[in-house]
């Protein structure tokens, strides 16, 4: 753990910025959470977070897009579009791809 405080000492402006833009990350999931649902929110905060870090990877420090890369992007993508047509049942936008399940009905599908 010493290392880290060897890097903030070092180089004490890029450390600084990270926990500045973490602050402002977390506040704003935190904002989010007053009209989203936590599940959306998160998925959607950490979907983009993953898929920007990869992309920056490929782009910017040539990082190889092999093909399981890229498919593994696209399901993440694919996985924050369908939490967010899920999350329109609950803002009153009934349609047949979202349904409400109690955690009820999820204990008796379980349990059978």
């Amino acid at each position: 753990m010493a290392w880290v405080y060897l890097i903030a000492a070092i180089r004490p402006v890029p450390s600084v910025s990270v926990l500045f833009f973490y602050l402002v990350s977390i506040s704003l999931l935190v904002l989010t959470l007053k009209r989203i649902d936590i599940g959306v929110s998160y998925a959607v905060w950490t979907g983009v977070g993953t898929s920007l870090i990869a992309a920056i990877g490929i782009l910017w420090f040539q990082e190889p897009a092999t093909t399981l890369k890229v498919a593994s992007l696209v399901l993440i993508i694919a996985g924050v579009v369908g939490l967010n047509l899920g999350g329109a049942v609950l803002a009153g936008q009934h349609d047949e791809w979202a349904e409400e399940v109690t955690a009820e009905q999820i204990l008796q599908a379980i349990a059978a």
